[in-house]
């Protein structure tokens, strides 16, 4: 243990960096799309059931 305290072994690499911001756009799934619109869907039915429901009753 005392040894590799003594003698740390030293790792040497090459780092690329990638901007972000110069990626393509990327395209719009129609299968993505439908499933944003399932679960806007589905949060509204729920927040209605949960909150508007019982102020109404």
């Amino acid at each position: 243990m005392a040894a590799a305290a003594a003698n740390p072994e030293i790792i040497e690499g090459v780092f690329r960096v990638v901007a972000t911001t110069e990626a393509p756009p990327a395209r719009k799934s129609p299968n993505r799309q439908r499933k944003v619109a399932r679960i806007v869907f589905w949060n509204s039915a729920l927040m209605v059931a949960l909150v508007a429901l019982p102020l109404v009753f």
